[in-house]
């Protein structure tokens, strides 16, 4: 843990809230305190907890590291992507699930915060379960995420919309990338040269992209699919689609990556592809 931040030990964000903070430590000491946690590590874990909240609880010390924070960015963004423990979320999981039997549009907004960076949903589930504003979820959804996006992508909302994107698709080394030259460059650069530079470095990322609009337009706000929307998007995957609407009405023939697989409707065909290729939404 001596190469993680102190914000990465609580698995927190930068610029987390007091509130938030002491929350963090309260269910992470609980959760490795040796009494309860029998596992290797759990005492060096625990001493690293306390180092960790004694700067970041104290105004002072907390000052006093954000700058240095500032200094170290560098490795900043890539420890974001770090793999979530799955022990934090725990330490929560009970009184998260009340919150979410009352308020489930919560969840949906964990899970898409989660998508960017799980120390940002883990933030933010905290946030909640503390303020217990849950009827603003929406608001601190948005607040978050764009303090996030900006801390690290600048202020300039396309560029923060283009590096979430980015993200989202999993392009983890690509959004390092980004904040790097956001990092070095400001506001010297527009997002045309960012995108520019980025698909000179990274020729496959254009089509990823564009996949995953693709993939994101298939389905209608009603549940529905926009079957001319599907049929491109296997054909952005090098893959080919056959409707015998005359001998066997609605049947559907899908041959993609030398692999034939046939459907007896449009609807079987359309779950199948939403399922297989879901890592696109």
């Amino acid at each position: 843990m001596d190469n993680q931040s102190y914000y990465s030990i609580l698995g927190l964000v930068p610029g987390a809230e007091v509130a938030v903070i002491k929350a963090a430590y309260r269910a992470l000491a609980s959760t490795y305190h040796p009494d309860r946690n029998k596992e290797p590590g759990s005492e060096e874990k625990v001493k690293a907890i306390n180092t960790a909240y004694a700067t970041l609880s104290d105004p002072i010390k907390r000052a006093q590291y954000d700058k240095s924070l500032k200094v170290q960015q560098d490795n900043l963004m890539g420890a974001e992507f770090d793999t979530d423990p799955g022990i934090l979320s725990q330490a929560i999981s009970q009184a998260w699930s009340v919150a979410v039997s009352f308020y489930p549009n919560i969840d949906k907004k964990s899970a898409d915060l989660e998508r960017i960076s799980w120390r940002l949903s883990f933030s933010f589930k905290l946030k909640l379960l503390e303020s217990q504003e849950f009827k603003s979820c929406d608001d601190i959804y948005e607040e978050m995420k764009g303090y996030y996006l900006e801390r690290y992508f600048g202020s300039d909302r396309k560029v923060q919309h283009y590096a979430e994107e980015i993200i989202k698709s999993g392009h983890k080394d690509v959004a390092v990338k980004i904040n790097e030259i956001v990092r070095v460059m400001g506001k010297s650069v527009s997002l045309w040269q960012i995108k520019e530079k980025i698909e000179s470095e990274f020729p496959d990322i254009q089509n990823e992209m564009m996949l995953r609009k693709l993939y994101q337009d298939m389905k209608f706000s009603n549940g529905g699919y926009d079957y001319s929307a599907v049929v491109e998007f296997i054909l952005g995957l090098g893959g080919r689609v056959q409707r015998n609407t005359f001998w066997s009405p609605g049947r559907v023939k899908l041959t993609i990556f030398s692999e034939v697989h046939e459907f007896d409707s449009v609807r079987e065909f359309y779950s199948y592809v939403e399922k297989t290729y879901s890592h696109y939404s």
